[in-house]
């Protein structure tokens, strides 16, 4: 009868730590996010080739805006950066698609096939995770397809 109670008492226990770090797992965690983004020149002005090559150097991501999207939701939630590419809001832990805007914008190319795809494609994944507030996010914007002037 003993080791009922014992094995009754140990299954309890278990299952309650293992519901509270669950649990723990779903709250939503303050995440600082600081990114930083490198554009191709997609204009259509000729520039000096030195010209080109600063204007695609990684800057911060500044006064601007990035889409995020829960993996499996289709809520869509748009973020504005700081001056430093940075912005902080509370997330639950997860899978993330991160869009850049224009692929939310529409545009006289939409109903190319090359820019259908170019919009549902994610600019890229990303995981968060409680234990790492601090999210680094070094980002690639190429020229948009939907965007005749940048191509």
């Amino acid at each position: 009868m003993f080791n009922i109670n014992k094995s009754f008492v140990f299954i309890i226990s278990f299952l309650f730590l293992f519901s509270c770090k669950t649990a723990q797992n779903k709250m939503a965690t303050e995440y600082t996010f600081t990114i930083r983004v490198k554009e191709k020149y997609c204009y259509g002005v000729r520039l000096d080739e030195t010209l080109i090559k600063e204007t695609e150097k990684e800057k911060p991501y500044a006064n601007d805006e990035l889409y995020l999207v829960k993996r499996g939701s289709t809520d869509t939630l748009n973020y504005p950066t700081t001056l430093s590419g940075q912005f902080t809001r509370k997330f639950t832990p997860g899978a993330y698609l991160v869009f850049f805007p224009e692929k939310f914008r529409k545009g006289p190319m939409d109903f190319s096939k090359k820019c259908k795809e170019w919009r549902i494609q994610p600019d890229t994944v990303i995981v968060l995770d409680p234990s790492y507030p601090n999210v680094n996010l070094n980002l690639y914007r190429p020229c948009s397809p939907c965007n005749p002037i940048r191509q």
